[in-house]
């Protein structure tokens, strides 16, 4: 939900990339390098370097310019992990034994994945491949000016023709910054436009591929400082990332092997934090408004989509539930039985989300300003005075989260809201915003107990605001339900944040443009850790034509979290019904497409939580060394590992381009069954009720049922669509709300794949729960004239059943082989 209704009038944020280069002290020559634990300390003839070795592909650079480290850093040593509310509270990156080498013009440090070296005159750092193939390095290198009392800092490095930049969060551009400028600080963007910048996230992490002379190299580094950051990447030979005040730190992931970027990734995960595995009812879809007024227009709503048989999962409740917008409250007029209304709604299958905006009113006679200011709860200004401004309520005081205390006051809190009924929360608001897009003044207080260090001004809390209240939330819904996975959505965040909550790409419009912008957004933040995310479906800002609602709705599908949202101040309804039959239609079966593939989304799900693989995940990432996949498909995605989807974002378009990647064995169109080589590339038909999917060749694909949510009752029948070819897919299953997983109640399916030969195997004590089927679907047009199925053994002909319903049968374009649960091999001959 928005502030306002228009632009926003507010200065524009103020860019310190204009501070020319000359202005900054570089390093000069080196004059010793020393082995601390697991780091080489360099100094520079004053400034140090720190560069250490969490792993050997992860590694951390810290400048001290007065050579200091434990002041620039608050304490920590130059072998110590500087503080860095970014980082995964457990750490599995604590640091390796090294030997440091001097080759007389260089010192280096070698591991099996990387070797880092430190050039002498002048002192300048290069990360290359064990063959030597650079991954990062210095060009002007490390430097730091002081500009008006504060420590600027930058660091140049080499930006070789053709270097791809992926990730960096919630840019508005396209899949690949190079050539862009850009400015990480959370800020409040109603009706945000393509190419503008910055939005509401800051995730300064980027994965980079390199040209070579042996194919593309990939890298990735996360520069850690909450400060105003930016980075150049338009800036010629070089590119360059600094921030306007505290330390340059700034960390290093190599690749695995060359063209690698899954593996820079998932250490960025292990060292921020992995997504934790969500509740099932999340992945379903979401209906929400700016507002469903009243408890009667939720519940219509909620029957409306049972009536027209649209799958529904939840309603979200916006600002208007709440008693003159006080947090943590339901308008007594409007909403005054709600634990009635969430009985109605659990009888329908359906739960709710509410909003949870950081403001708190002030009021005497409101419970949370009481506690709240009684407690200290708030942030100050600099003279002790709670820090008060505007936001919905009128006058407002903001919690101070980088106080333990009042994260676990706050998360408390949320207890009023359980015993109401309510299954998921929603923070917004929280850059943090004024009413008008305004920032709060620089010298605002935050406590920041965490570091122990004293406190910090606004300029180093705003863009972990976000990530602070998520946290609260989240912790305090951990405590409040100890068995039961929270559901959390936020609007702002910083790296990190993947640990708590899932994220929407904020006020977005109603326009084709807005369509694509959404498939990229969604992209990169699935490459910079924050995987559950999705924009809202239609637009929030706009009304959307019934054609762009279609297709947006198809494109939802494939959004990690499939939301519609939109503002009653611009259109009246934006359901699946609110644009006539046909394009209801098309709502209902994608809907019902996104609960059939459940289980394939699932796992997708779990598997990110072990690998930082996004269920949503860019063709760059799968195909790195496809340059293709760099720029010309970033409007194709995978969803899991095995399905391509290739959604239409084109007024009035019938028809599409399709990148396919070359993989053994090609794609399988899952609408017509017809096989498409590899390595190809073709315009392929899209009516409007259709957008494009295909299969992967070696993948296989778990389908449920048509369902209407995600616990109407047992699926009964698992259907696997089986793309001849080589490969191994696996799925995963548990009671899908509980933590029980942790003592071992899940179970894993295993398909080797190999042609249309099938073997099965089994991991986990809980079994397939709620299955009493496999239904194999195997496409003809991969099978040539195989029409005879061998099952452990057994041969069965096509047509033909046995005493227990294992049978063989021709459907469309699929050969089905229907089993038992406990079969071990299926070969189609």
């Amino acid at each position: 939900m928005s502030t306002y209704s228009g632009r926003s009038d507010a200065p524009a944020p103020r860019p310190f990339a204009q501070v020319p280069d000359d202005r900054f002290t570089l390093l000069g020559d080196a004059v010793s390098a020393d082995v601390v634990g697991s780091t080489v300390v360099i100094d520079a003839g004053g400034p140090r370097l720190a560069i250490s070795f969490l792993a050997g592909d992860v590694a951390r650079v810290r400048l001290a310019p007065t050579g200091d480290f434990e002041d620039a850093g608050h304490g920590a040593g130059p072998d110590d992990t500087p503080f860095s509310y970014a980082l995964a509270p457990e750490q599995t990156l604590t640091g390796i034994e090294i030997a440091l080498e001097d080759e007389g013009i260089a010192w280096s440090v070698a591991t099996p994945s990387m070797t880092v070296r430190v050039q002498k005159s002048p002192c300048r750092v290069s990360f290359e491949r064990p063959d030597g193939t650079p991954i990062l390095q210095d060009t002007a290198g490390a430097g730091f000016a002081e500009i008006d009392g504060k420590t600027v800092t930058r660091c140049w490095k080499a930006c070789p023709q053709d270097t791809r930049f992926f990730g960096l969060g919630d840019k508005t551009f396209e899949l690949d910054r190079a050539g862009r400028k850009l400015t990480f600080w959370n800020s409040d963007t109603y009706a945000y436009e393509p190419e503008q910048d910055p939005i509401y996230k800051s995730i300064p992490v980027t994965l980079t591929l390199s040209p070579s002379s042996s194919g593309w190299t990939g890298a990735g580094l996360f520069l850690d400082n909450t400060y105003r950051s930016e980075m150049d990447l338009d800036a010629g030979d070089d590119w360059w990332f600094g921030s306007s005040d505290g330390e340059l730190r700034y960390y290093v992931f190599a690749p695995q092997g060359a063209a690698d970027l899954k593996t820079p990734l998932k250490r960025f995960c292990d060292l921020t934090g992995h997504k934790p595995i969500p509740a099932r009812w999340s992945l379903g879809y979401h209906q929400s408004r700016w507002n469903y007024h009243d408890d009667g227009y939720a519940r219509w709503i909620a029957h409306e989509f049972r009536r027209r048989d649209l799958p529904l999962e939840c309603i979200h409740l916006d600002i208007g539930h709440m008693e003159g917008f006080r947090v943590f409250t339901f308008n007594e007029d409007t909403f005054p039985d709600p634990e009635s209304l969430h009985r109605d709604l659990e009888e329908l299958g359906v739960k709710s989300v509410v909003i949870v905006d950081p403001g708190v009113k002030v009021d005497a006679d409101y419970f949370a300003y009481d506690e709240g200011k009684r407690n200290r709860m708030f942030c100050e200004n600099p003279d002790g005075s709670d820090f008060t401004d505007t936001v919905w309520p009128g006058d407002v005081h903001w919690p101070d989260f980088s106080k333990p205390r009042a994260r676990r006051w706050w998360g408390e809190l949320h207890g009023r809201y359980l015993e109401a009924g309510v299954t998921g929360f929603w923070n917004d608001m929280n850059e943090p915003a004024i009413l008008g897009g305004r920032d709060f003044p620089d010298d605002v207080v935050f406590a920041y107990d965490d570091r122990g260090t004293g406190p910090t001004d606004h300029l180093e809390a705003h863009n972990v605001y976000g990530l602070l209240m998520a946290q609260s939330t989240y912790n305090g819904l951990r405590t409040l339900r100890e068995n039961e996975r929270p559901f959390l959505l936020t609007r702002a965040c910083f790296a990190g944040s993947q640990r708590y909550a899932a994220a929407w790409t904020g006020d977005n419009v109603s326009t084709w443009e807005h369509l694509l912008l959404s498939i990229r957004i969604c992209q990169s933040l699935s490459l910079s850790g924050l995987a559950f995310c999705g924009p809202d479906i239609g637009g929030f800002a706009g009304q959307p034509s019934p054609e762009l609602y279609a297709r947006w709705m198809q494109a939802g599908l494939l959004y990690p979290f499939m939301r519609t949202h939109y503002s009653h101040e611009e259109s009246e309804e934006q359901e699946p019904w609110s644009f006539g039959d046909e394009v209801e239609d098309v709502c209902r079966r994608y809907l019902k497409l996104r609960y059939r593939l459940m289980p394939t989304i699932y796992s997708a799900f779990e598997a990110c939580t072990r690998t930082a693989e996004p269920p949503m995940k860019a063709l760059a990432l799968e195909h790195p060394d496809d340059p293709r996949t760099h720029h010309s498909c970033d409007d194709q995605v995978y969803l899991g590992s095995n399905l391509m989807a290739c959604p239409v974002t084109t007024d009035g378009a019938r028809e599409r381009d399709v990148v396919f990647p070359d993989v053994p064995g090609g794609w399988t169109d899952i609408w017509s069954g017809a096989h498409i080589a590899g390595g190809t590339e073709h315009t392929v038909p899209a009516p409007l009720d259709t957008m494009p999917m295909y299969g992967r060749a070696g993948g296989v694909v778990a389908l449920d049922p048509p369902r209407l949510h995600t616990e109407d009752g047992e699926p009964g029948t698992l259907t696997l669509w089986a793309f001849p070819g080589s490969g191994t897919s696996s799925f995963y299953f548990d009671d899908g709300i509980s933590y029980d997983f942790e003592s071992g109640d899940f179970f894993r399916l295993h398909v080797d794949l190999e042609g249309a030969s099938a073997t099965v195997r089994r991991e986990g004590e809980r079994g397939l729960k709620g299955y009493s089927v496999l239904e194999w679907r195997f496409p003809t047009s991969s099978l040539g004239d195989a029409r005879t199925a061998v099952v452990d053994g057994q041969e069965i002909g096509l047509g033909d059943a046995l005493e227990d319903e294992t049978s063989v049968a021709i459907e469309d374009e699929w050969l089905v082989v229907r089993t038992r649960t406990d079969v071990d091999r299926v070969e189609v001959r």
